[in-house]
């Protein structure tokens, strides 16, 4: 999901797993604070993915500070492969 509509669909399916996405896939922009906002919306039982928009540890943390259980980390990796070492220390 990327917004507000997007999760309240997602949740009337009762998701045991739910993706938010920081790219917005029309734009193509990457807003980690709408992320963190829409994570924080997300029920207690729901796994959630934070997709996308994870550059370094500090966006990291703030995404699970937000609640995220786990993370689809992409372009940083493919551009950086030695970047992993930063994002799990």
């Amino acid at each position: 999901v990327h917004d507000e509509g997007d999760l309240e669909m997602a949740l009337s399916c009762d998701p045991k797993i739910l993706g938010v996405n920081a790219r917005n896939l029309n734009s193509l922009e990457v807003s980690v604070d709408k992320a963190s906002e829409l994570l924080k919306k997300v029920p207690e039982g729901i796994v959630r993915v934070a997709e996308s928009g994870v550059t370094d540890k500090d966006k990291l943390l703030k995404l699970k500070e937000s609640g995220a259980d786990a993370f689809l980390i992409g372009t940083a990796l493919m551009r950086d492969p030695e970047k992993i070492k930063e994002l799990i220390r």
